[in-house]
């Protein structure tokens, strides 16, 4: 009957690590994302799909629901005034995308883009979309690089801009997903490296500072989850963890007391025997 009892015990340890293993290798916790926030997500998805097949009038009518939506989920959500601030303005930004008939195609998507990354970024899982802009921001900075010999603006006014505009789509879901140490960090180099095209550009400079941008940026796209890591996930190992020591401690002591008792039979036996 000892045995049995110990090996349900046992048991139910094992079944609380393999239950909070699970999930945390899924990337997610059971209600980090709401049915609020995976609606968003889903239109925002669906208005990207619009854009990039030029149907903009329903891209126009999902944005308008998605504006609804948003409202509504104000009462219960809490939001900060910094990412209220933010999500507005990507709402504003693909708004123009899917009214204004002077931007082309590319920039229509890449401001819808923007939307769709930060809605994204909500969802809190494994693989988020933002870190797919890793390769394109890599790319654009690698083409800034600069010689001795060709120091001249113009030379790199095409790739800066394309390097700016990735940043622009990405940051907002970067507002999201990072600590905001790292976020200032890049923000920082990035606004400095503007400023730089103020002046006179000196290669040497110029492309340290890029390598500086390049190497935040991998901080950035290949750090661990944990950074992006929900509370709730914190909290479930903390719990698992308390009921794993505590399982451990009562058969530690029941083992105990059980030693103890045997002792006290065979001195009782012993003493029974010299009578």
């Amino acid at each position: 009957m000892r045995k049995g009892k110990q090996l349900l015990i046992w048991f139910s340890c094992y079944f609380l690590i393999f239950s909070a293993l699970f999930y945390i290798n899924d990337g997610r916790v059971s209600g980090n994302t709401n049915d609020g926030w995976a609606e968003l997500n889903h239109q925002s998805d669906t208005i990207l799909k619009y854009v990039k097949q030029e149907h903009y009038e329903e891209a126009s009518k999902i944005l308008e629901g998605f504006s609804e939506h948003f409202l509504e989920m104000l009462n219960e959500e809490k939001l900060t005034m910094k990412e209220l601030q933010v999500i507005t303005m990507s709402y504003d930004d693909a708004l123009e995308a899917v009214k204004s008939t002077s931007l082309s195609k590319a920039k229509r998507i890449q401001l819808v883009y923007e939307l769709r990354l930060l809605m994204d970024a909500y969802m809190k899982h494994e693989d988020p979309l933002w870190k797919e802009m890793e390769e394109p921001l890599l790319l654009s900075l690698q083409s800034l690089h600069i010689s001795s010999d060709e120091a001249d603006l113009k030379t790199i006014e095409s790739p800066l801009r394309s390097f700016i505009g990735h940043y622009n789509t990405v940051q907002p879901a970067l507002t999201v997903a990072l600590e905001e140490t790292n976020l200032q960090i890049l923000h920082s180099q990035v606004k400095y490296l503007v400023l730089m095209t103020n002046d006179s550009i000196k290669p040497k400079e110029w492309n340290a500072h890029l390598e500086k941008i390049e190497a935040q940026l991998v901080v950035i796209f290949d750090e661990e989850e944990s950074t992006l890591a929900d509370p709730s996930l914190y909290w479930l190992i903390i719990t698992m963890s308390s009921a794993i020591l505590s399982t451990l401690s009562y058969v530690g002591f029941k083992k105990f007391r059980g030693h103890k008792q045997e002792v006290v039979n065979k001195k009782n036996r012993r003493r029974d025997q010299d009578n």
